[in-house]
């Protein structure tokens, strides 16, 4: 399917005033009031480009939270970002599931993994025509970007909702805000990785409105290679939730694989140790396997 270029509106230029967000640390008390509210009042929800470290994003609403970590940190994700400068080197394969506008996809291209390869995808073709807008803009030789769901299967045809501009990062197969579906062609990431030569991944990322577990299930090859790829998610009990799945599925299965789970801010601070799997709130997650270690 041939992408859509992003023509929303006229994209708004971010004011340089509100880059002094940036000269305050992301964990500031405060910061994400202020950043929300200095957004909110400077550009009002629209379609903007937002410039960072020698990128430039087209964003769909300066509302979500994608948007305003980018104005105001010159990232989104922070913890996340660290955690990948650290893994990734110079020649790793990183797979962005999830990709969204494409901030990790991009940076991993032009930083963290400039001569390895990274694939980014993303379900929803509204998205993907921002994703595909920003590496276009960038013309990295690192990454490629792809208009699918990443599930257990590939061939299938599903329906895909988008979540409102303002929570453009929500969208799922399943319709949480009555929107109207759209039909996306569904691959798994060992097809993903057979199509495109690639015999090992080192990093994956998922973020996928509590989908994980399918995109692991899609994933057994991989995740059964030597050296297991270490993979960050997110974890969200009412996005797991559903008739199918119960909170805790995805990490359950990743356990099963041999994989140890670990909050990413333990991880960060040097935990390794295995922890039960998290069953109610909202965490990102890392999984590994003992027996690896992952660092520059």
């Amino acid at each position: 399917m041939p992408a859509i270029e992003p023509s929303l509106s006229p994209a708004a230029a971010i004011p340089q005033w509100l880059r002094l967000l940036r000269l305050l640390p992301a964990r500031t008390p405060g910061k994400s009031r202020l950043a929300r509210w200095c957004i909110h009042r400077a550009l009002k929800g629209r379609e903007a480009d937002i410039s960072t470290c020698g990128l430039t994003f087209r964003v769909p609403s300066t509302h979500e939270p994608v948007a305003m970590g980018l104005i105001a940190d010159g990232q989104y994700e922070t913890g996340l970002c660290r955690a990948l400068s650290t893994i990734l080197h110079a020649d790793s394969i990183f797979f962005d599931v999830g990709a969204n506008v494409g901030v990790f996809s991009l940076f991993s291209a032009q930083q963290w993994c400039p001569k390895g390869r990274v694939l980014g995808f993303e379900a929803s073709p509204l998205i993907y025509s921002y994703l595909h807008h920003n590496a276009q803009r960038h013309q990295f030789p690192a990454l490629k970007v792809f208009n699918r769901a990443v599930t257990e299967h590939s061939g299938d045809h599903l329906t895909f909702y988008d979540a409102p501009l303002a929570k453009f990062g929500m969208g799922s197969l399943v319709n949480r805000f009555g929107t109207s579906g759209v039909e996306v062609q569904t691959i798994s990431l060992d097809e993903a990785a057979a199509e495109n030569n690639i015999a090992r991944v080192d990093v994956i990322k998922v973020d996928v409105e509590g989908f994980e577990l399918g995109v692991f299930k899609g994933a057994t090859h991989l995740l059964s290679q030597i050296p297991a790829p270490i993979i960050f998610f997110e974890f969200n009990d009412w996005a797991e939730e559903r008739d199918e799945t119960h909170a805790g599925d995805a990490q359950r299965y990743l356990h099963d694989m041999g994989y140890i789970t670990v909050p990413l801010d333990a991880w960060l601070r040097g935990d390794r140790s295995p922890h039960d799997p998290v069953v109610s709130g909202g965490t990102d997650l890392v999984a590994f396997k003992s027996n690896q270690t992952h660092s520059k």
